[in-house]
Protein backbone atom coordinates (compact mmCIF):
# COMPACT_ATOMS: atom_id res chain seq x y z
CA UNK A 1 0.00 0.00 0.00
CA UNK A 2 1.58 3.40 -1.14
CA UNK A 3 5.13 2.17 -1.54
CA UNK A 4 5.64 5.88 -2.73
CA UNK A 5 5.96 6.37 1.39
CA UNK A 6 10.09 6.12 1.98
CA UNK A 7 9.29 5.75 6.34
CA UNK A 8 6.79 5.72 8.69
CA UNK A 9 6.96 8.13 11.35
CA UNK A 10 4.34 7.81 14.75
CA UNK A 11 4.16 9.74 17.78
CA UNK A 12 3.09 7.74 20.71
CA UNK A 13 3.24 8.50 24.12
CA UNK A 14 6.33 6.15 25.81
CA UNK A 15 3.99 3.89 28.28
CA UNK A 16 1.67 3.09 25.51
CA UNK A 17 1.80 -0.62 23.65
CA UNK A 18 2.71 -0.46 20.45
CA UNK A 19 2.49 -4.22 19.37
CA UNK A 20 -0.98 -3.21 18.12
CA UNK A 21 -0.08 -0.10 15.56
CA UNK A 22 3.03 -2.40 14.85
CA UNK A 23 0.75 -5.33 13.40
CA UNK A 24 -1.49 -2.74 11.66
CA UNK A 25 1.33 -0.90 9.82
CA UNK A 26 2.65 -4.20 9.20
CA UNK A 27 -0.33 -5.40 7.04
CA UNK A 28 -0.91 -1.78 5.29
CA UNK A 29 2.36 -0.88 4.86
CA UNK A 30 4.31 -4.36 4.07
CA UNK A 31 7.83 -3.35 4.13
CA UNK A 32 7.91 0.17 4.60
CA UNK A 33 10.25 1.15 7.50
CA UNK A 34 8.57 2.75 11.07
CA UNK A 35 10.02 4.54 13.07
CA UNK A 36 8.15 5.54 16.79
CA UNK A 37 8.80 8.20 18.07
CA UNK A 38 8.19 8.24 21.57
CA UNK A 39 7.54 11.12 23.72
CA UNK A 40 6.49 12.00 27.53
CA UNK A 41 3.71 13.71 28.73
CA UNK A 42 -0.54 13.43 28.90
CA UNK A 43 -1.50 12.71 25.13
CA UNK A 44 -0.77 12.82 21.70
CA UNK A 45 -3.64 12.24 20.03
CA UNK A 46 -5.80 14.65 22.02
CA UNK A 47 -6.59 18.24 22.88
CA UNK A 48 -8.10 18.51 26.45
CA UNK A 49 -9.03 21.73 26.27
CA UNK A 50 -10.45 24.51 28.68
CA UNK A 51 -13.94 22.94 30.47
CA UNK A 52 -14.95 26.20 29.99
CA UNK A 53 -14.66 26.79 26.25
CA UNK A 54 -17.76 28.39 24.18
CA UNK A 55 -18.88 26.62 21.03
CA UNK A 56 -17.59 29.73 18.94
CA UNK A 57 -14.13 29.15 20.71
CA UNK A 58 -13.83 25.24 19.70
CA UNK A 59 -15.37 26.10 16.24
CA UNK A 60 -12.90 28.60 15.11
CA UNK A 61 -9.64 25.81 16.94
CA UNK A 62 -8.08 28.73 18.22
CA UNK A 63 -7.76 27.93 22.01
CA UNK A 64 -4.33 26.85 22.80
CA UNK A 65 -2.87 24.96 25.77
CA UNK A 66 0.48 23.59 27.10
CA UNK A 67 -1.27 20.18 25.49
CA UNK A 68 -1.93 21.89 22.30
CA UNK A 69 2.02 23.22 22.20
CA UNK A 70 3.34 20.28 23.20
CA UNK A 71 1.78 18.14 20.23
CA UNK A 72 3.12 20.63 17.85
CA UNK A 73 6.26 20.83 18.36
CA UNK A 74 6.64 16.84 18.76
CA UNK A 75 5.24 17.10 15.23
CA UNK A 76 7.87 19.51 15.07
CA UNK A 77 10.19 17.18 15.78
CA UNK A 78 9.74 14.59 13.93
CA UNK A 79 9.53 16.54 10.69
CA UNK A 80 12.80 17.96 10.93
CA UNK A 81 14.45 14.65 11.94
CA UNK A 82 12.90 13.03 8.48
CA UNK A 83 13.96 16.33 7.24
CA UNK A 84 17.49 16.24 8.29
CA UNK A 85 17.81 12.21 7.42
CA UNK A 86 17.45 13.33 3.93
CA UNK A 87 13.63 11.18 3.25
CA UNK A 88 11.87 11.99 0.31
CA UNK A 89 8.34 11.18 1.25
CA UNK A 90 7.42 10.48 5.12
CA UNK A 91 4.08 9.60 6.66
CA UNK A 92 3.65 11.08 10.03
CA UNK A 93 0.69 9.36 11.88
CA UNK A 94 -0.43 9.77 15.59
CA UNK A 95 -0.78 6.34 17.49
CA UNK A 96 -5.11 6.89 17.26
CA UNK A 97 -4.52 6.52 13.60
CA UNK A 98 -6.19 3.63 11.68
CA UNK A 99 -5.85 3.22 8.04
CA UNK A 100 -8.75 0.84 6.46
CA UNK A 101 -8.46 -0.75 3.37
CA UNK A 102 -8.94 0.59 -0.46
CA UNK A 103 -9.22 -1.13 -3.66
CA UNK A 104 -5.52 -1.61 -5.44
CA UNK A 105 -6.97 0.60 -8.54
CA UNK A 106 -7.53 3.34 -6.30
CA UNK A 107 -3.82 3.08 -4.21
CA UNK A 108 -2.09 2.50 -7.12
CA UNK A 109 -3.55 6.17 -8.84
CA UNK A 110 -2.70 7.97 -5.51
CA UNK A 111 0.64 5.82 -5.79
CA UNK A 112 1.49 7.26 -9.24
CA UNK A 113 0.37 10.61 -8.29
CA UNK A 114 2.65 11.05 -4.97
CA UNK A 115 5.43 9.86 -7.15
CA UNK A 116 4.73 12.19 -9.93
CA UNK A 117 3.18 14.96 -9.09
CA UNK A 118 5.38 18.55 -9.01
CA UNK A 119 2.35 20.24 -7.09
CA UNK A 120 1.87 19.00 -3.65
CA UNK A 121 4.02 19.46 -0.28
CA UNK A 122 1.27 18.19 1.93
CA UNK A 123 -1.26 15.07 1.51
CA UNK A 124 -3.61 13.98 3.73
CA UNK A 125 -4.87 10.69 4.43
CA UNK A 126 -8.19 11.95 6.19
CA UNK A 127 -8.94 15.40 7.03
CA UNK A 128 -11.71 17.34 7.70
CA UNK A 129 -12.12 20.81 5.92
CA UNK A 130 -13.03 23.81 7.85
CA UNK A 131 -13.71 26.47 7.73
CA UNK A 132 -14.08 26.34 4.13
CA UNK A 133 -15.85 23.38 3.57
CA UNK A 134 -14.24 23.09 -0.31
CA UNK A 135 -12.47 20.58 -2.50
CA UNK A 136 -11.61 20.14 -5.66
CA UNK A 137 -11.06 16.96 -7.96
CA UNK A 138 -7.26 17.01 -9.52
CA UNK A 139 -7.55 13.32 -10.21
CA UNK A 140 -10.31 10.69 -9.51
CA UNK A 141 -8.74 9.76 -6.14
CA UNK A 142 -6.86 12.77 -5.07
CA UNK A 143 -8.37 16.12 -4.48
CA UNK A 144 -7.03 19.52 -3.79
CA UNK A 145 -8.10 20.59 -0.37
CA UNK A 146 -8.60 24.58 1.06
CA UNK A 147 -8.55 24.58 4.90
CA UNK A 148 -8.55 20.61 5.99
CA UNK A 149 -7.66 20.14 9.85
CA UNK A 150 -6.73 17.00 11.28
CA UNK A 151 -3.58 15.74 11.64
CA UNK A 152 -2.62 12.17 12.58
CA UNK A 153 -2.10 11.20 9.34
CA UNK A 154 -0.52 12.94 6.12
CA UNK A 155 2.34 12.91 4.08
CA UNK A 156 5.25 15.62 3.67
CA UNK A 157 7.66 15.24 0.84
CA UNK A 158 11.06 17.60 0.93
CA UNK A 159 9.50 20.60 -0.47
CA UNK A 160 6.74 20.25 2.06
CA UNK A 161 9.09 19.78 4.70
CA UNK A 162 11.69 22.63 4.45
CA UNK A 163 8.22 24.87 3.77
CA UNK A 164 7.18 24.20 7.64
CA UNK A 165 10.39 24.01 8.86
CA UNK A 166 11.85 27.44 7.33
CA UNK A 167 7.94 28.84 8.42
CA UNK A 168 8.38 27.74 12.08
CA UNK A 169 12.07 28.60 12.15
CA UNK A 170 13.26 25.29 12.24
CA UNK A 171 9.93 24.09 14.96
CA UNK A 172 10.55 27.08 17.37
CA UNK A 173 7.77 28.91 16.05
CA UNK A 174 4.73 27.71 17.19
CA UNK A 175 1.41 29.19 17.90
CA UNK A 176 -1.29 26.90 16.74
CA UNK A 177 -2.62 23.32 17.00
CA UNK A 178 -0.20 22.27 14.64
CA UNK A 179 -3.51 21.11 12.14
CA UNK A 180 -4.31 24.64 11.67
CA UNK A 181 -1.41 25.66 11.01
CA UNK A 182 -1.28 23.09 7.86
CA UNK A 183 -4.70 24.30 6.95
CA UNK A 184 -3.74 28.17 7.07
CA UNK A 185 -0.22 28.35 6.38
CA UNK A 186 0.61 30.48 3.37
CA UNK A 187 1.99 28.49 0.07
CA UNK A 188 2.05 25.36 1.55
CA UNK A 189 0.07 23.03 -1.67
CA UNK A 190 -2.66 20.98 0.07
CA UNK A 191 -4.11 18.00 -1.33
CA UNK A 192 -5.73 14.74 -0.11
CA UNK A 193 -7.38 11.38 -1.03
CA UNK A 194 -10.41 10.99 -1.93
CA UNK A 195 -12.26 9.00 -0.50
CA UNK A 196 -9.84 9.04 2.70
CA UNK A 197 -8.98 5.94 4.55
CA UNK A 198 -7.46 7.15 7.56
CA UNK A 199 -9.43 8.36 10.76
CA UNK A 200 -8.56 8.53 14.35
CA UNK A 201 -9.89 5.62 16.85
CA UNK A 202 -10.19 8.26 20.01
CA UNK A 203 -12.71 10.75 19.53
CA UNK A 204 -10.73 14.05 19.90
CA UNK A 205 -11.69 15.83 22.96
CA UNK A 206 -12.22 19.24 21.58
CA UNK A 207 -15.04 17.26 18.72
CA UNK A 208 -16.90 15.58 22.01
CA UNK A 209 -17.44 19.02 23.98
CA UNK A 210 -18.73 20.56 20.66
CA UNK A 211 -21.04 17.81 20.14
CA UNK A 212 -22.07 18.08 24.12
CA UNK A 213 -22.94 21.83 23.40
CA UNK A 214 -24.93 21.01 20.05
CA UNK A 215 -26.47 18.02 21.79
CA UNK A 216 -25.69 15.76 18.69
CA UNK A 217 -24.70 12.65 19.23
CA UNK A 218 -22.14 11.67 15.77
CA UNK A 219 -18.68 10.31 15.52
CA UNK A 220 -15.59 12.10 13.74
CA UNK A 221 -15.23 9.23 11.74
CA UNK A 222 -18.92 9.86 9.94
CA UNK A 223 -18.28 13.95 10.69
CA UNK A 224 -15.51 13.77 8.58
CA UNK A 225 -16.86 11.30 5.63
CA UNK A 226 -19.66 13.69 5.37
CA UNK A 227 -17.38 16.68 5.16
CA UNK A 228 -15.54 15.46 2.33
CA UNK A 229 -18.32 15.01 0.04
CA UNK A 230 -20.04 18.30 1.22
CA UNK A 231 -16.55 19.79 0.49
CA UNK A 232 -17.20 18.86 -3.32
CA UNK A 233 -20.91 19.88 -3.56
CA UNK A 234 -20.97 23.21 -1.64
CA UNK A 235 -18.40 25.00 -3.97
CA UNK A 236 -20.53 23.46 -7.28
CA UNK A 237 -23.53 24.89 -5.84
CA UNK A 238 -21.87 28.97 -4.95
CA UNK A 239 -20.96 28.34 -8.68
CA UNK A 240 -23.80 27.36 -9.88
CA UNK A 241 -25.43 30.08 -7.91
CA UNK A 242 -23.61 32.66 -9.14
CA UNK A 243 -23.90 31.80 -12.65
CA UNK A 244 -27.71 31.60 -12.39
CA UNK A 245 -27.24 34.84 -11.05
CA UNK A 246 -25.45 36.42 -13.71
CA UNK A 247 -27.56 35.12 -16.16
CA UNK A 248 -30.63 36.61 -14.86
CA UNK A 249 -29.05 40.47 -14.02
CA UNK A 250 -28.11 40.13 -17.65
CA UNK A 251 -30.65 39.30 -19.47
Amino acid sequence: MLDAIDKIYVLKLAKNDKTEMDMHLQKRFPGIPVHYWEVEGKTVNKNEGSINLSLWRILCHDYVDDVAKDIAHNHMAMVRDAHDTGEERVLFLEEDARIEEAPISRLKGVNDWLRNSPSWDIFFLGYCNWPMVASFFVTTNVVRLWSPLAAHAYVLNRRGMQKILNYTENGKKLSQHVDKMYATMPLLQRYGMFPMIAFQSKEPALFTKACDKLNVNVSMKTLCIINQYLSLVIPLLIIGMIVFGLLRFFH
